[in-house]
């Protein structure tokens, strides 16, 4: 989780949210002060959220702003710790984030548009959308709903983490000892190449026979 204290530091394309009453409020970053979300003037009529350009301030709402880090694999900690500081994906280029965020703004055939879904289509799913280009279930709801439903989940994250830091660790292991190897070999080569050049030094040319 990445807490950001002065909002100059916001680039555009990154994924931000903040914490708000029940849960996290999700938007893009999209430069010049601004902000697209998934939202609407009244909270309790989902009928009316759709996707719109806002101020940095008002997605603010004088609440401390984080932006959301992205991994290529969901790790142990992530599990434990909060749901949405950190997501897995590839994001995509700024430009295209940006890109995306603003195409979706008004599109009448765009999935986002006043189809509002606690589970498939909120803010979080949107914002994801647009760094990944990946449709995706929201992701606090299905990380609590694991944490509260299956909590057998952990150990099986906490299984292919290991496995994953496991490998990590064993490719780097076997490189360094692959450099190793090529240094050593390398040390032999050239002292053999020495050792040759001095033992040419040492042994005397050979006697010519005196002409007759």
């Amino acid at each position: 989780m990445v807490l950001i204290s002065d909002l100059s530091v916001l680039d555009p394309g990154d994924h931000i949210y903040v914490y708000r009453t029940g849960y996290c409020h999700h938007g893009i970053n999209v430069g010049d002060g601004a902000v697209v979300e998934f939202s609407g003037d009244n909270s309790t009529d989902w009928s009316s959220f759709t996707i719109r350009e806002t101020t940095l301030l008002e997605f603010a709402d004088s609440k401390d702003v984080h932006r959301v880090e992205y991994v290529p694999h969901e790790t142990f900690c992530e599990v434990l710790g909060n749901a949405d500081a950190i997501m897995v994906g590839i994001p995509s280029s700024r430009e295209r984030i940006v890109a995306r965020a603003f195409k979706a703004i008004g599109l009448t055939d765009s999935p986002w548009d006043h189809k509002y879904n606690l589970v498939t289509n909120n803010c979080d799913a949107f914002a994801y959308w647009c760094v990944t280009g990946k449709m995706s279930l929201s992701n606090q709801f299905m990380k609590r709903l694991n944490l509260f439903a299956a909590p057998s989940n952990l150990v099986a994250h906490a299984w292919e983490s290991t496995k994953w830091l496991l490998s990590s660790s064993s490719k780097k292991r076997r490189t360094q000892e692959n450099q190793i190897r090529r240094l050593k070999e390398k040390d032999e080569r050239h002292g053999h190449s020495r050792r040759v050049r001095a033992h040419r030094q040492l042994i005397p040319p050979p006697k010519k026979n005196p002409s007759r």
